[in-house]
């Protein structure tokens, strides 16, 4: 068994290298991400187009993959407030830290930590649920037909005690994007979340007695972005998150407000404030961060 692994290496190893040496001939997407998926050692590191695009600086994440061989690191701070007449809590969530490795030109891998405090009548503070994610770019811009990218995500039961779900909880998003006109763009984001990934912001629902019970947590946006000058973009979004499957539902839904500031190509820094419209939602959110591509 151990000759036979030898030979399958040997014949991909020499596939790859002929592969390398030069074919220029366009293969259909199917094919071509087949054979990126099977042999991505051999291919060299993809220049990046354009400046750095993160997943972090919004709930809609960038329909965009990193691109083969290009390294990612994202991180950041946000803080949450609710006043609910009775009390007052507070949320202070970071470092929101991202890693994010393009595997091929169409296919990125993202790991995610975070440890989050919550201050009210019962303080709380731990790490939430690491957070592993691969990102597929399905459609190329063509008209009216957006940039489109599937994620498909699952959290890992390695939080404290205080956040984690207990076992491993997945779900997807799906990204679209529109360019109507240069540096103008329109994207959304539908997706969902089996108990909505032990995420700190939908804790409230998780732990009223029905944290153990299996529930979704579907979420949709929509996010307006708009070029203030060279280095940089205003965002205007709109999410919303509901829960499916509870004796009592929940409906989350914020607007938010956020500029993008490219120090340069690669090194950016963003920072954001929202507010919330529903009862279940924060009343308010303000956070800050950035992400350096290698």
């Amino acid at each position: 068994m151990r000759h036979g692994l030898l030979a399958i290496l040997v014949l991909s190893g020499s596939t790859c290298l002929a592969q390398c040496d030069g074919c220029d001939v366009d293969q259909r997407f199917a094919d071509r991400l087949f054979t990126e998926l099977q042999q991505p050692w051999c291919r060299p590191r993809a220049e990046p187009e354009g400046p750095i695009e993160t997943d972090r600086h919004d709930f809609t994440q960038s329909s965009r993959t990193v691109g083969r061989g290009v390294a990612q690191v994202e991180s950041g701070y946000s803080f949450f407030y609710k006043d609910d007449e009775e009390e007052i809590d507070t949320t202070h969530v970071t470092p929101e830290l991202a890693f994010r490795y393009g595997v091929t030109d169409r296919v990125e891998v993202k790991l995610r930590f975070n440890y989050a405090w919550r201050f009210a009548h019962e303080d709380a503070d731990d790490a939430e649920d690491m957070r592993i994610s691969t990102k597929i770019a399905i459609l190329e811009p063509a008209g009216w037909i957006p940039e489109t990218a599937l994620v498909l995500r699952g959290s890992v039961p390695t939080g404290g005690q205080a956040w984690t779900t207990d076992a491993f909880q997945p779900g997807f998003s799906l990204i679209y994007t529109w360019e109507p006109a240069e540096r103008v763009t329109f994207s959304a984001q539908s997706g969902a979340n089996d108990n909505g990934a032990g995420d700190v912001s939908l804790e409230e629902a998780n732990l009223e007695g029905e944290r153990r019970d299996q529930f979704v947590a579907w979420s949709q946006s929509a996010a307006l972005g708009l070029p203030l000058s060279e280095s940089n973009e205003l965002y205007l979004e709109w999410f919303g998150i509901w829960s499916y499957g509870l004796e009592d539902e929940f409906v989350q839904n914020y607007v938010n407000v956020g500029i993008d500031h490219l120090v340069t190509d690669d090194f950016v820094l963003d920072f954001r404030i929202g507010k919330g419209l529903t009862n279940d939602s924060e009343d308010f959110f303000v956070g800050a961060g950035g992400g350096v591509r290698y």
